[in-house]
């Protein structure tokens, strides 16, 4: 039997720390790994939305991460 959980835990720390880094394509293939481990994650799911609008968007320079609710 695998260690899902510390498997999809460990996913998703490599895959914040280079979303947080800017290395959307790397945090794209970890974030699509652990949802198909996962199934349907919301999360998952979100951020996997914002890499591929980071990779055709790229953020300016001082971006932060940072999302503004406006609505």
């Amino acid at each position: 039997m695998t260690d899902i959980f510390g498997e999809t835990n460990n996913l998703w720390m490599n895959a914040l720390k280079d979303y947080r880094s800017k290395d959307f394509k790397s945090s794209l293939a970890l974030f699509e790994k652990a949802k198909s481990i996962l199934g349907k994650d919301p999360v998952c799911e979100l951020y996997i939305s914002r890499c591929r609008d980071k990779i055709e968007n790229p953020p300016e320079n001082g971006w932060t991460g940072i999302f503004k609710l406006d609505s």
